[in-house]
């Protein structure tokens, strides 16, 4: 089963958030959790959401910032979706994380959350994106980055 989650910052972005679930059941989803809550606060839904899928099931969500406030959080939501043995699908990635793909893709985001973790002057992913090493700015989480598509 596909299980939605949308997720919009404030109350005033209802068009954000009929946006995603809109999105969510084009995709073939379900049953959709949606909250309107800032990332750093407690999400009800996406822990309802992650208590409610099964083995088999497949987490979707528009982005990837929708989801996770920064790539430590993601790989946290990344190992109990391991866990339970289901998928997570990205539709603005547009394709499905699973298989191999999964494995690389969680392998990468462990190894960037290890480096941040325990070398906070190594940034390979500001350095990727000519932020230098280490780099920091306003906005920018423990990574240095935001979990932005293009």
């Amino acid at each position: 089963m596909k299980v939605g989650y949308a997720r919009t910052s404030t109350t005033d972005q209802i068009a954000g958030l009929e946006a995603q679930a809109r999105d969510l059941k084009q995709a073939g989803c379900k049953k959709i959790f949606a909250e309107q809550v800032s990332s750093v606060a407690e999400r009800a839904q996406l822990t309802a959401a992650l208590d409610f899928i099964r083995e088999g099931d497949t987490l979707v969500v528009t982005k990837l910032d929708r989801l996770a406030r920064s790539i430590g959080h993601l790989s946290e939501i990344t190992k109990a979706l391991e866990a339970k043995k289901a998928d997570l699908q990205v539709l603005a990635m547009a394709s499905n994380q699973r298989g191999a793909h999964s494995a690389v893709l969680g392998a990468d985001l462990r190894a960037r959350v290890y480096l941040d973790r325990n070398h906070p002057t190594f940034n390979p992913t500001a350095r990727h994106l000519g932020l230098g090493w280490g780099a920091r700015g306003p906005g920018r989480g423990s990574s240095g980055v935001h979990i932005k598509e293009a």
